[in-house]
């Protein structure tokens, strides 16, 4: 009797267990589904993408100040919006200095852009013409400089000028044309442009930029005032290497790339142009219509299509069932005074 009141008085000092609740079993289910719907609605933070377009137009936002150039030019070359002109030959710079109000065209045997420079937060826009590709800087900073160099017969007419100023050149001469800001550090530059004839089919390569944003717009041909903004993409590829995911690009698709951190970048200036491009994004949008949505994969399709990633959650899944295994284990060989 005194063994077996001992024995019930170890066993009523021994706490009994709590039966677990509903909610303690559920709970697992309950984070994993919180987890996946978190997972399907956010996007990733950066997509890497690879483009290759053919467009009427092209904008790129320049974060840096750069340069672009050389390109040679088989024509006359049109500049408009300079507010200096300069140049080391006598009759060239006379000429610059009182012709040009409106802008000037120069014609040479042999002529080429040598240089066109901008500084930083510049919008470098690109369009293509049957005979000639469009080159154009917009800034809110200055100085945008353009320079060229003429070698032969060369011959300078201002927009002002009864006739043109004609000289020959022995050696090459460059001419420098810039647009600059008021005095006083308010006004904005004019927006300089150029415009390149090429020669037959040929298609100057324009290549070493670095743009953050690229956009595929030009003014439509709607007849108002104030043209109307359309797409001018007219056919393309999108790949996204992350998620396996190929997209076909339509004329008149409107796309809009931001964040841009790019590797590679080629555009051959001809007509139309035809833009090349690697690196990766943090803004993708494609407009069709009033329709836009975002390219971007959520973080749960980037898991999905993501080897590496499937392996670290499967290595971690089969860790976590060896240390519950482990652990339901250790408590079993557990002395039954133990806590």
């Amino acid at each position: 009797r005194e063994r077996l009141d001992l024995l019930d008085r170890v066993l009523a000092t021994r706490r009994t267990p709590p039966r677990p609740r509903r909610w303690t079993a559920l709970w697992p289910v309950a984070l994993v589904a919180v987890v996946l719907a978190v997972s399907a609605l956010v996007p990733v933070r950066t997509v890497p993408l690879s483009l290759q377009v053919k467009a009427g137009a092209a904008t790129l936002v320049l974060p840096h100040a750069g340069v672009l150039g050389p390109l040679e030019a088989a024509g006359d070359v049109r500049i408009e919006g300079f507010t200096e002109a300069d140049s080391a030959h006598a009759a060239l710079r006379q000429a610059l200095h009182t012709d040009t109000s409106g802008g000037a065209t120069v014609r040479g045997e042999e002529l080429m852009l040598r240089s066109l420079s901008w500084p930083a937060g510049s919008r470098l826009h690109l369009q293509a013409r049957r005979e000639a590709t469009l080159v154009q800087v917009e800034s809110t900073r200055s100085p945008i400089v353009a320079e060229l160099q003429v070698r032969g017969g060369a011959a300078l007419r201002g927009d002002d000028a009864a006739s043109a100023a004609t000289v020959q050149l022995a050696q090459g001469e460059w001419l420098r044309f810039a647009s600059r800001s008021g005095g006083d550090g308010t006004a904005v530059p004019q927006p300089l442009g150029l415009s390149l004839p090429r020669r037959g089919d040929a298609a100057p390569r324009i290549t070493g930029l670095r743009p953050q944003a690229l956009r595929f717009a030009q003014p439509g041909d709607s007849g108002r005032a104030v043209a109307d903004i359309v797409s001018s993409l007219e056919e393309g590829t999108l790949v996204m290497p992350a998620t396996q995911k190929t997209l076909a690009l339509m004329a008149g698709d409107g796309l809009e790339i931001d964040g841009l951190v790019v590797n590679r970048l080629d555009v051959a200036a001809g007509f139309p142009l035809v833009l090349s491009m690697s690196g990766s994004a943090r803004g993708l949008r494609l407009r069709t219509g009033e329709f836009e949505r975002s390219l971007k994969p959520s973080v749960l399709e980037y898991v999905a299509r993501h080897h590496l990633v499937n392996l670290l959650w499967g290595g971690a899944a089969v860790l976590w069932g060896a240390l519950a295994w482990a652990r339901s284990q250790w408590r079993a060989v557990e002395p039954e005074g133990s806590p």
